[in-house]
């Protein structure tokens, strides 16, 4: 694997191994009784041709983590640290790192007025991002999902992205393994299927091993895989508990019991549990603009055997539920994933013929492919030349026989323009729907057309919705008046309004 800092992009390519790392192998022999190394070139190659030592890992990765952690320690500016370095990274891949923690807000440049120097400082946010052990996008998903009410299933997917996908592809049976794979793609997204595929194994984790493992091989999943990831969602829950995103202890169903006496146990009873315990429950007046966040008495509901009209949370935030599970509200799982990820962007260039396969474009203008393994692979290969514009969001891009992205999930417009980079409004004349025209174009690439209307909403729920975010990122842990948990919740819930509205606008 080298990254190149020029162009955003790991590339797969073909080195010599280093004579340090032929000699290390050779070691292998000999290890418990006397033993022979046969090697596939000369002595003399391996002299001339072969590098003395592999090639130190701060020049060939991505350096954002690096820097984060230089920041926080305090000590000095990235650049200037890293160039006392045995081998320094180039300036340019520093520069690179820079900028793209600019991107995630991680980042805050500073001038100094007399000296004219330029310094980087970290936000809230990146203060936050240099305490968590994985990429700082990855850590950028974890705390917005946290501030969401989504943590859960952002967990999952931040874990498969950190380690790998739980799906498998056994050598001989790929045609076998993708139609498997084919019906966790209705969301049109490689990490909720992913997230879906975890989902139904942990539901089985009562269940013998054997019921498990006919569950992975029925779907082709890897067991290995979700092992390691589960354990790797601890990990990371944990690490958000100790900087404040994430409620210790226990998950509690926030949300009651019903009359009769059925399941119980849990907090908040289930369904029939009369005899659970205390829940919360939220009540919306008649127009639906106002609700409260008020206690439920044991037992309250709304019959014997139903359930009451309440919306159940966990300490986290997040919706159970009937059962107490956290709701999968796709919406704001794409909400999560572009906040962290964005400008990874692509736009949908359609195919001339069907047959073409479609491509997306991005910022720099360079044109990239779905990989073949993405569950939405088969969908863009048979894409018709016309219809709506697309929006692909993607985690990483690697180049091999062409430009390949990989981990994508397709967007609507309202995700990104709530989301997104900075937006800038441009009043047109004429018409749309009998309303004036507005043009919304963010980071002066995607454009969008919209309503007077529509265009004054996306501009009042990003105000409100930053004011959220920079309020939790300056002190998670302090508890917020019932005023502004009132408030924060219903900026999700408008956003979560606002997206259903938009479910239908993924463009394919």
């Amino acid at each position: 694997m080298r990254y190149d800092a020029e162009t955003h992009m790991t590339s797969l390519v073909s080195v010599w191994t280093s004579q340090a790392a032929a000699s290390q192998r050779a070691g292998r022999a000999g290890r418990v009784r006397e033993g022979t190394c046969f090697r596939l070139y000369n002595k003399s190659f391996m002299e001339e041709q072969m590098p003395t030592y592999t090639l130190p890992e701060m020049l060939r990765t991505p350096l954002e983590e690096l820097s984060l952690s230089i920041l926080a320690l305090e000590l000095g500016s990235p650049a200037e640290f890293l160039a006392r370095a045995i081998e320094p990274p180039p300036p340019e891949a520093i520069t690179t790192a820079v900028r793209n923690l600019r991107e995630i807000d991680a980042l805050r440049k500073h001038k100094d007025v007399d000296t004219k120097e330029v310094s980087f400082h970290l936000t809230p946010l990146g203060f936050h991002l240099a305490n968590l052990p994985c990429d700082a996008r990855i850590g950028k998903m974890l705390i917005i999902g946290s501030i969401l009410g989504c943590l859960e299933p952002i967990l999952t997917i931040a874990a498969c992205l950190s380690y790998k996908s739980p799906f498998a592809n056994p050598f001989g049976m790929q045609q076998e393994a993708d139609r498997a794979h084919a019906k966790y793609g209705s969301a049109m997204s490689d990490h909720i299927a992913a997230l879906e595929a975890y989902n139904g194994w942990a539901e089985l984790r009562d269940q013998p091993y054997r019921v498990r493992k006919e569950y992975c091989s029925e779907n082709f999943l890897s067991i290995a895989a979700l092992e390691q990831i589960e354990m790797l969602r601890k990990e990371l829950r944990r690490q958000l508990e100790d900087i404040g995103f994430a409620a210790r202890g226990p998950r509690r169903v926030y949300g009651g019991g019903s009359g009769g006496g059925g399941r119980g146990g849990r907090f908040g009873g289930g369904p029939g549990g009369g005899n659970g315990g205390r829940g919360r429950r939220v009540v919306y007046d008649d127009e639906d603009e106002y609700y409260q966040d008020v206690p439920m008495e044991r037992g309250e509901g709304r019959g014997e055997n139903g359930w009451s009209d309440v919306t159940t949370f966990d300490e986290n935030g997040g919706e159970l539920d009937q059962e107490g599970r956290p709701v999968v509200d796709v919406n704001l799982i794409r909400c999560c994933l572009l906040a962290a990820l964005y400008p990874q962007v692509g736009k949908l260039v359609r195919p001339q013929k069907p047959s073409d396969g479609a491509t997306f474009e991005l910022k720099d203008k360079t044109k990239v492919a779905v990989h073949p393994g993405s569950i939405n692979f088969t969908r863009l290969m048979n894409l018709s030349p016309t219809g709506k514009d697309a929006f692909l969001l993607y985690h990483k891009k690697v180049q091999s026989t062409k430009i390949y992205t990989y981990d994508s999930t397709f967007v609507s417009p309202f995700t990104i323009l709530l989301f997104g980079g900075e937006i800038k409004i441009q009043w047109e004349h004429g018409s749309l729907e009998g309303d004036r025209s507005i043009a919304v174009t963010m980071d002066k690439w995607l454009s969008f057309r919209m309503t007077e209307s529509s265009a004054v909403l996306v501009k009042y729920i990003r105000h409100e919705l930053n004011e959220l975010l920079l309020e939790k990122f300056s002190d998670p842990v302090q508890a917020m008046e019932q005023k502004r948990k009132l408030k924060a919740r219903a900026v999700v819930e408008t956003i979560k309004k606002l997206l259903l509205s938009d479910r239908n606008s993924l463009g394919i």
